[in-house]
């Protein structure tokens, strides 16, 4: 009898390239560049990258005149990342202390990962210390877990099964799913720039449901 073969388990990484990035992020990637202003020949950080949708995207639009950089603070992400493509710069750090000079890159931008940062004030700070005068960040989150009613419902059978906690993990990635929660984050990490850029359009928010 011929012995079935099975494919090698992914790992965590893997698996979040191969069945969330298409699944849920992939369509995300071109309206984020979109709100950042991507241009050819613009140097351009993904913080938080993961495995890099965002960053490959960005990548294609700045063109061989540009630089990106993808950061992630999980070096098995970067792993799986810098074997999708070569041609990006992918760097270990964390979005809280960006390893970066001041004034440093033209637009900074954020994929689904600000509601888990854990001081989100100051990594919006440093997203704001490394741009250029003039420079955008864009930055996208889920929608409020009330707006996205299947994920509510199971949220809610986790509570029940398992405990308030396993809900909690869950609720998590929704927990900044409103321009009252991401207004105010802004303001307190650049109180007197905040006016100005509101402005004019920088930052730019885009709230999604999955």
């Amino acid at each position: 009898m011929k012995q079935e073969t099975r494919p090698a388990s992914l790992s965590p990484a893997q698996a979040y390239q191969t069945i969330l990035v298409p699944a849920l992020f992939t369509e995300w990637a071109p309206r984020v560049a979109d709100a950042a202003g991507i241009q050819a020949g613009q140097r351009v950080l993904d913080v938080a990258c993961s495995t890099g949708v965002l960053t490959r995207e960005i990548h294609h639009r700045a063109g061989p005149t540009g630089h990106v950089t993808g950061m992630d603070l999980n070096p098995d992400m970067l792993a799986v990342a810098s074997t999708l493509i070569h041609a990006i710069e992918w760097k270990k750090g964390d979005a809280e202390d960006l390893p970066f000079p001041d004034d440093h890159f033209d637009a900074a931008v954020c994929h689904f990962a600000l509601m888990f940062f854990n001081d989100k004030v100051k990594a919006l700070s440093e997203m704001l210390r490394v741009i250029k005068p003039g420079g955008k960040i864009a930055v996208i989150v889920w929608d409020a877990l009330n707006n996205v009613p299947a994920y509510a419902k199971v949220t809610e059978l986790l509570k029940a099964d398992i405990g308030e906690d396993a809900a909690d993990a869950l609720r998590k990635p929704f927990c900044l799913g409103g321009y009252d929660q991401l207004v105010p984050l802004f303001e307190q990490a650049a109180p007197t720039i905040w006016p100005l850029a509101n402005r004019s359009g920088m930052p730019a928010f885009l709230i999604s449901t999955p």
